[in-house]
């Protein structure tokens, strides 16, 4: 099979935003004088969109939903300030999407943040990368896991879902391409461990960016 196109998850496999994240839902948790939690909790909570990272940074006696509607806007409001703060590419992705953009392959973003956030943040780091779609959560579709958004990029680009390659790091990145038909590619260097990946059903897995390149040139996709 000669892979076509490729969709990237945007936290934990492009960039690392887990302490802009962090700081922003720490902030309102101080704000309302509830705990707050370190990196590695953070790892448990991000990945379901903004309201599930809410609810799971809440005392369970507070998650109640209107009352977490409302911390989403406020999350969302300091977010949008510091967002840029401490995020950060992986190492070399830059120069690896570079290489893939140069060879003409297919590159999409497809990622559970709000859909603004989204596209700045990508438009901000990888401004010179031509993407064909970038995706973040969007009230007319179900987010990852549900394959619907994977799906629509795929018809938007004209690649069958069988051509194409979902690269992510975490247990619903793995789960949204082997439900849309398309090769699951996992990566180690993000929230999720290669053990959880492996469990999801994911049978590539990658340790740094630049095995990307070494990946599809050995299975002849550029």
């Amino acid at each position: 099979m000669k892979f076509k196109a490729i969709i990237f998850d945007l936290d934990g496999t492009l960039l690392n935003t887990l302490d802009d994240l962090a700081d922003s839902v720490n902030f309102i948790l101080t704000e309302h004088s509830f705990p707050v939690h370190n990196i590695d909790a953070y790892k448990t909570f991000v990945g379901d969109g903004a309201f599930e990272l809410i609810s799971r940074a809440l005392p369970e006696s507070k998650r109640e939903r209107d009352f977490i509607k409302n911390l989403v806007i406020q999350f969302q409001e300091i977010y949008d300030k510091i967002c840029l703060a401490k995020t950060r590419p992986y190492g070399n992705i830059t120069e690896v999407l570079q290489i893939l953009h140069q060879q003409n392959v297919n590159l999409n973003v497809l990622s559970n943040k709000p859909h603004q956030f989204t596209v700045s943040i990508v438009n901000h780091y990888f401004g010179d990368i031509s993407f064909s779609q970038i995706w973040g959560e969007r009230i007319e579709f179900a987010r990852k896991p549900n394959p619907a958004s994977a799906l629509e990029i795929s018809k938007l680009i004209d690649i069958s879902p069988s051509e194409i390659i979902f690269v992510g790091d975490s247990v619903i990145d793995i789960k949204t391409a082997i439900s849309a038909g398309m090769m699951p590619v996992g990566v180690s260097w993000g929230y999720h461990s290669a053990k959880k990946l492996e469990n999801a059903g994911c049978n590539v897995i990658l340790e740094k960016p630049e095995d990307i390149l070494e990946f599809m040139n050995k299975n002849r996709i550029l």
